[in-house]
């Protein structure tokens, strides 16, 4: 089924809140679903035969996060199975490399509608409780979802995304030189970005507790729905 995204919780640069994700609980049958690997074997997903409007559900899937292999199988699986319309990878300690990965898997997917990726590390850095930054900067995960979300969607699904909600919140998304904020700019088909929903039907721009403010690539997001 599908799944709803709130917007309560702090923005990019602040301590961890407990909301602000799509989704929650059944990572274990979800894990089993995607074909997780455990100690043993890794299992595979029956691409042939995909389950219609199926939502996945990793979020803190890995206690000590995400190998870069485990990513890799994420993003494999996710380019062979066209059934999966939503995908929650929230809270899996996700670097750029991670996200490089992931998003590589994106391009021309025909089913997948829904990403949470919130409470990661997706630019190498965080801060801890005072607001101390730690890590070393790495553009590598934003630059290839910028990439990603930039490109136009065609008819045959060889470019760009159908993702309509993305959420990025509490991921220290760091983009100085502006790709993702015009990513997002150039982008036709999001209509929801870390909470705010902005379509045809409904305008729902909710700030409560945005104590770290927009970001410029959210300020984007805002200005290009307007602008339509």
């Amino acid at each position: 089924g599908g799944a709803a995204v709130t917007s309560d919780g702090g923005g990019d640069g602040n301590g961890e809140a407990e909301d602000g994700v799509v989704g929650g609980g059944g990572g274990a049958d979800d894990a089993s679903a995607l074909g997780s690997p455990d100690k043993h074997e890794m299992a595979s997903i029956d691409t042939s035969h995909p389950p219609p409007d199926h939502a996945i559900d990793l979020t803190a899937h890995q206690d000590d996060g995400f190998q870069v292999f485990e990513a890799a199988f994420v993003g494999h699986r996710l380019r062979h199975t066209h059934g999966i319309t939503a995908l929650n990878l929230s809270r899996n300690f996700l670097y750029p490399l991670h996200l490089e990965i992931l998003a590589q898997s994106l391009t021309g997917h025909p089913t997948l509608q829904i990403l949470d990726l919130s409470f990661n590390r997706l630019s190498g850095v965080w801060l801890d409780q005072w607001g101390i930054e730690h890590g070393d900067p790495d553009t590598c995960g934003i630059e290839a979802l910028s990439k990603v979300l930039g490109e136009r969607v065609t008819k045959r699904k060889n470019g760009g995304t159908s993702l309509h909600t993305l959420n990025l919140m509490n991921s220290y998304v760091k983009d100085d030189e502006h790709q993702l904020a015009n990513a997002i700019g150039r982008n036709k088909c999001l209509t929801s970005l870390n909470g705010m929903v902005m379509d045809s039907e409904v305008m729902e721009i909710n700030f409560s507790f945005r104590t770290g403010g927009l970001q410029p690539y959210e300020s984007s997001f805002i200005g290009a729905r307007l602008a339509r």
